[in-house]
């Protein structure tokens, strides 16, 4: 079972994870995590219209994020094939030279 997760919106700056964010930044944090915030003052419940956009960028980031991991995937991938391509034509020229030194 996964730990239940609240959308905030901060009212001061805090420093989460090794970032300072400032007031009005939106953040996903688990349940104990909200609640000290809260309770300190640092944050409000993020309205419905202010999650949902959290929501659709955190989205974004991760779908763009799978588009960047699949874009070098296939760099990598013609650069293999390039490297194999060279190597065949370099051991083809090798057996062509060997031949004719015997």
């Amino acid at each position: 079972m996964g730990l239940k997760t609240y959308t905030l919106k901060l009212t001061s700056a805090l420093a989460i994870g090794g970032d300072i964010l400032r007031p009005g930044a939106l953040i996903e944090v688990v349940e104990t995590d909200a609640k000290d915030y809260l309770r300190r003052g640092k944050a409000v419940v993020a309205e419905i219209e202010d999650a949902l956009g959290f929501a659709s960028k955190t989205q974004a980031a991760a779908e763009a994020a799978d588009k960047a991991a699949a874009d070098e995937a296939a760099e990598n991938k013609a650069a293999s094939d390039k490297a194999a391509e060279e190597q065949a034509e370099a051991d083809k020229l090798a057996a062509v030279d060997g031949g004719g030194a015997q």
